[in-house]
């Protein structure tokens, strides 16, 4: 066998092998936030854009929904006009959509696409306490301040913001 036959075989096999460990790593749950459904919320601290109250004190007492997005994320930036549709649809809805961007650039971002939203930007310290991995992510969080739901990926959106009509008396 000449050398490209071998490079070939060799890429093939380390092809293989990374799927294979890509696989194990979805498979044990790696995408998934590390706050579990129960546990008590922790605490909002973020810049929330175009507003001088503190994140904590928007939804205090509350049921709500903190989405995890970046203006960079495709799937983050179809879910925006959908949170906001729904909001709009139902004004008694609490949800923060949250970035870990620049508030500076989230509120250019969310300007530019005509999108009216609770949104904060400077949250890479929420995203830590959640343990937020995959963008986007959904929690919500009911008047208890415990967990009632916490799932990455777009679909989870929806799933969400569904749970908190429910919770919020449909």
């Amino acid at each position: 066998m000449d050398n490209m036959n071998w490079r070939g075989i060799i890429w093939s096999v380390v092809l293989v092998l990374m799927a294979f460990y890509a696989m194990k790593f979805v498979q044990r749950g790696c995408g998934a936030p590390s706050i579990k459904v129960g546990a008590q919320a922790p605490g909002l601290s973020a810049t929330l854009v175009g507003r001088q109250t503190a994140a904590e004190s928007l939804f205090k007492g509350s049921a709500h929904a903190l989405v995890f997005f970046a203006t960079w994320c495709r799937s983050c930036r179809s879910e925006l006009p959908v949170i906001q549709r729904v909001t709009r649809e139902r004004p008694s809805m609490k949800v923060l959509v949250v970035s870990d961007e620049d508030v500076g650039l989230v509120a250019d971002y969310l300007r530019k696409q005509g999108l009216k939203l609770n949104a904060a930007g400077n949250g890479g310290g929420v995203f830590a306490a959640y343990g937020i991995k995959v963008l986007p992510t959904t929690v919500v969080v009911g008047a208890d301040g415990r967990v009632a739901f916490a799932e990455p990926g777009g679909g989870s959106v929806s799933s969400g913001l569904d749970l908190l009509v429910s919770m919020n008396g449909g």
